[in-house]
């Protein structure tokens, strides 16, 4: 396959960007399929990428050396992708049976080997922002000395800084809550990424915090009350269950097109009796799910790998 000239990207540089705009899209499309085979392939990509593939093997086609090791390096992330998605389709094939012990045994343990593993590199992501966190603390300082109503206003602009996504909160109307509305659901998820997207290109520096659990988990009181919400970008929460890897990867597709964002996975850890028990409480308010509904998103909901899922962050909230 050639490039088109006309359309298609005409430097290295672009080229490679193309290249990993079209993988992020194709991963999407093959998560939520759970098929790989035409979809994340390397001749795949390239054809949405409008780029030639022999870039990808040839270092003759390259500009410089440091070019093709860039193609060279795609390249294995793409093939180390086909291997992962193996992986996480045969954990699919899995009995339920199977899939709730290995849930119920190792949730806390692959949490913390997922932290660990990725420590280092979260630290050093953060330095900049320490150094930004300090040189905004100092200027809060000088203000707060210089004049009490500048001090003030920089309170409310970072209280101006949150903004937030909730499909779920497009479902009450009328004092009725209408989750199994199907028409009302659609809706509702069209204008919360029709929005999403609007403030995405906004020329901010901004955090996504993408809330990963079950209704009733504790997401909604998270976000009203700003807990560990830093104040150094402004910040967009996307309040919704994102129970799997597909769910979480049309949120980060979406961040991506930002020109200078972070992406904070925030999980929710909670005892499944505990959901339960919240649920009933929530009879008299009309948003009470059937225990069906609960029990199906349980064993909906998938682990979150940073590295493979493209966080920046991760935190986690234990509730109950």
């Amino acid at each position: 396959m050639t490039e088109n000239k006309k359309n298609g990207p005409t430097t290295d540089d672009e080229r490679l960007q193309a290249l990993k705009d079209a993988f992020i899209q194709q991963k999407v499309i093959a998560l939520r399929e759970m098929k790989h085979r035409g979809i994340a392939t390397v001749g795949r990509i390239c054809q949405v990428a409008n780029v030639d593939r022999t870039y990808l093997y040839d270092d003759k086609k390259s500009s410089c050396v440091d070019a093709f090791k860039g193609f060279e390096s795609f390249r294995n992330k793409v093939l180390d992708f086909a291997n992962e998605f193996k992986e996480i389709k045969a954990g699919k094939s899995k009995s339920d049976d199977e899939l709730s012990t290995m849930y119920s045994n190792s949730l806390e343990t692959n949490l913390k080997l997922t932290i660990e593993k990725n420590q280092l590199r979260i630290l050093l992501q953060d330095r900049n922002e320490v150094i930004q966190n300090l040189q905004f603390e100092n200027t809060s300082l000088k203000a707060v000395n210089t004049n009490t109503r500048i001090s003030n206003s920089a309170k409310q602009m970072n209280q101006n800084m949150v903004h937030y996504i909730s499909p779920d909160r497009a479902l009450q109307y009328n004092e009725h809550y209408h989750f199994y509305d199907e028409n009302l659901r659609k809706k509702a998820w069209f204008d919360a990424k029709t929005e999403f997207s609007r403030l995405m290109l906004r020329k901010l520096p901004m955090r996504v915090y993408i809330l990963i659990g079950l209704p009733c988990s504790g997401k909604t009181t998270w976000s009203d009350n700003r807990l560990d919400i830093k104040n150094d970008r402004h910040s967009v929460i996307v309040d919704a269950t994102n129970l799997t890897m597909g769910d979480r990867a049309l949120w980060l597709v979406l961040a991506r097109r930002a020109e200078n964002v972070k992406t904070c996975a925030v999980r929710f850890l909670i005892d499944f009796m505990a959901v339960r028990e919240r649920n009933e409480l929530r009879e008299s308010s009309g948003k009470r799910l059937e225990l069906s509904t609960l029990e199906s998103k349980r064993d909906k909901l998938e682990e979150v790998d940073i590295v493979f899922e493209d966080f920046d962050e991760i935190l986690i909230v234990r509730e109950g």
